[in-house]
This record gives structure tokens, C-alpha cells and sequence, in this order.
């Protein structure tokens, strides 16, 4: 008896902590636009907040992954559903930089790749082996060599890495990747450094996210503060603190 009546206040607890952390950004929702309540809907609505042709096709639309856990509380949750829509052939992972990973859906990756093998000029055989590849199962995050030798031969492997459409940092082990990513990554780089700068300069380094998302400048417009601010939420660059006035962003000091 004392057993269960422990469990159900650890699991009021749980909820009164989910829903309190969930309405920390309900000033970003409204009846137009809805709450997403699992990763494909999160999905969706992160996509949407970018117009992406103004990167002329060169890379398809990008989430990255820490953004999802700005929105959802569950992360074993979005980790499961990442893992599932991957699994059914909806989305690829790709490895943007040494701590982010993309979350593009796989139609689309197909067509940039498609699209790159062709105005990249990259040798035939060597295309149609990696689309081939790509096209004819799940794709994990991690690749091994014996994976890509199964459609592909170590020279061109190593072409494919050269060329962008792979990423390596251990021997032996692979990551999908764009030849266009360092388009992307210098314009999500470049935009993180001067909201945090804004944030760090604000009085004892916090701001409300009603504040900061006004602060659209240069650097930050091509994707949108919201874009980054989620991903700094997620990614725990800054702590989101409930006030009367709203949510409040506060930097947290690297170590």
C-alpha cells in the first residue's frame, strides 16, 4: 500500500514537473500554430520556421537534434522516435560537426545527393554505388566500412568522404554527410555566436526570450532566432527560467 502510494506521487511529481517544463515556450504556440506533442510534428514545425531556398537547393532542410528537446520533455522518448522514423526509411541522420547531427527527411537527402552527383561531376559508378547504398535499407547513424563495402570499393569510399558525401573521425567508421553542410554550418555558426554574444552581454547574462527574439540581426536572420534559440534551450547552452514576465534565458558558464 505504501509502496503505491509512493509511486503515484513520484509519478504526479513527474507530471507536474513535464507540464510546467512544457509551458516554459507556449509563447511560441498558438491555436495557428499548435504545440507539437512527438518528434514528427516537431519536425515540422522546426523546418517551417526556415525558408530554406534561400540556400538555392544546395542543402535540403535541417533540424538539428538538441532543438527537438527544447519542445519535448522526454528525451528517451524523442531518442525512441528519432530511432523509429529512421528505422521506417522517413528521415537519415547526418553529422554536421563534432557535436551536431541533423535530422533531414530521406526523399529530400536523396534528391540534394542526386542533384550534387550530378552539377559535382562525381564519377558514375562512385554515384550510383552510394545511392544505391543509401536507397536500399535503414541507414544507422554509424556506418562501418563493412557496411559501405557492400555497395562500394575502398577508392571510392574514400572519394566520397573526400567529396562530402561522408564524414569520417575514427578509421573504419562513417558518417552520412552533404558536400554543401559547411554552407550551412558557417550561416548556423556564425548566428549562434551573436545570440549567445547578446545573451553573455545582457545583464547578469539573461535576457527573456521575448526580448532576444526581437534582436534579430544580420547574422541571425537567415534562420531565425527562434531556430537558434531552441537549439541553445536543448542544448543546454542556456537554462530557461520560469517568471511573470515569461521565460528567461541564462547563459551557463562553460566549464
Amino acid at each position: 500500500m505504501l509502496k503505491r502510494k509512493l509511486r503515484s506521487n513520484v509519478d504526479h511529481l513527474l507530471t507536474a514537473k513535464r507540464k510546467a517544463a512544457e509551458a516554459r515556450l507556449d509563447i511560441l504556440f498558438s491555436d495557428d500554430v499548435p504545440r507539437p506533442t512527438n518528434v514528427q510534428e516537431c519536425i515540422k514545425y522546426i523546418r517551417e520556421l526556415v525558408d530554406w531556398r534561400q540556400f538555392c537547393e544546395k542543402i535540403p532542410p535541417i533540424v538539428i537534434q538538441s532543438q527537438l528537446y527544447s519542445i519535448l520533455v522526454d528525451h528517451t522518448q524523442i531518442d525512441n522516435e528519432i530511432n523509429t522514423l529512421r528505422c521506417q526509411g522517413h528521415v537519415v541522420i547526418i553529422k554536421l560537426d563534432a557535436g551536431y547531427y541533423g535530422i533531414v527527411n530521406k526523399k529530400e537527402y536523396l534528391n540534394t545527393v542526386k542533384r550534387q552527383i550530378e552539377e559535382l561531376d562525381l564519377e558514375k559508378e562512385t554515384g550510383d554505388g552510394f545511392i544505391a547504398f543509401c536507397t536500399e535499407g535503414e541507414l544507422d547513424v554509424e556506418l562501418s566500412g563493412k557496411q559501405l563495402l557492400q555497395n562500394l570499393t575502398e577508392p571510392q569510399i574514400n572519394t566520397l568522404v573526400r567529396s562530402g558525401y561522408l564524414t569520417s573521425e575514427v578509421t573504419g567508421m562513417f558518417y552520412l554527410s552533404i558536400p554543401n553542410a559547411s554552407l550551412f554550418l558557417r550561416t548556423f555558426n556564425d548566428g549562434l555566436k551573436s545570440l549567445k554574444s547578446i545573451i553573455k552581454r545582457s545583464k547578469f547574462k539573461e535576457i527573456l526570450l521575448t526580448e532576444l527574439l526581437k534582436k534579430e540581426g544580420k547574422k541571425t536572420k537567415k534562420l531565425g532566432n527562434i531556430y537558434y534559440s531552441l537549439h541553445l534551450i536543448g542544448a543546454e547552452v542556456v537554462k530557461i527560467v520560469g517568471t511573470t514576465s515569461g521565460p528567461l534565458l541564462r547563459y551557463v558558464e562553460e566549464d
